[in-house]
């Protein structure tokens, strides 16, 4: 029995970096354009996925400011990153170290910007299903799934320091006030 668990983790994990092979190839493939077209202004008629999450508010001094007061995360998008050419979001120090330790580890199973896999769910969405407490204890002790089991993260330092801020970015991205891009730091933090 340890020997077809030990060999199903590693199917797994094969799989996911499949899946994520695939996902980045059609996401470079949905941003290509053909050439001789511009990219349109944004418009009503966006991709369903942009779509989707909220739009931030302008506010009165010209820059867009996200989330609620009472949220675990603060989030300033607006402009277009010159590197990247994605919207330019900064974010709080603990939301940042969020999203570098969710890219680091997470991302292998739950998928690129925590969209969720063939064998891992979209954290987009679960995180507005479950509460803090249930997310922690998901997380410290792992969970085990329909299709497959979530390993315990409370033996893994480079994790187990890190529960919170996971915490906060996956909030910022399931209330629909982070976008999918890389985020920045702000600097005030």
């Amino acid at each position: 029995m340890k020997f077809e668990t030990g060999v199903i983790h590693r199917l797994a994990l094969l799989c996911g970096l499949l899946a994520l092979a695939v996902a980045c190839s059609a996401d470079d493939q949905a941003t290509a354009q053909p050439a001789g077209q511009t990219q349109a202004a944004e418009t009503p008629a966006q991709a369903p996925a942009e779509a989707a999450q909220p739009q931030p508010a302008h506010a009165a001094d010209g820059t867009m400011r996200t989330g609620p007061e009472e949220a675990p995360y603060r989030v300033k998008c607006g402009g277009i990153d010159p590197d990247s050419g994605e919207t330019l979001c900064l974010v709080d120090k603990s939301t940042y170290i969020g999203w570098r330790t969710f890219h680091s580890t997470c991302f292998v199973c739950h998928g690129p910007n925590a969209l969720g896999s063939t064998f891992a769910p979209s954290l987009v969405e679960r995180i507005k299903e479950i509460d803090k407490a249930r997310f922690m204890h998901s997380v410290e002790n792992g969970y085990q799934g329909q299709i497959g089991v979530m390993p315990a993260w409370k033996d893994n330092p480079n994790i187990n320091k890190r529960f919170e801020d996971l915490y906060n970015y996956l909030r910022a991205r399931s209330d629909g006030v982070l976008p999918a891009v890389r985020p920045q730091r702000l600097m005030d933090d």
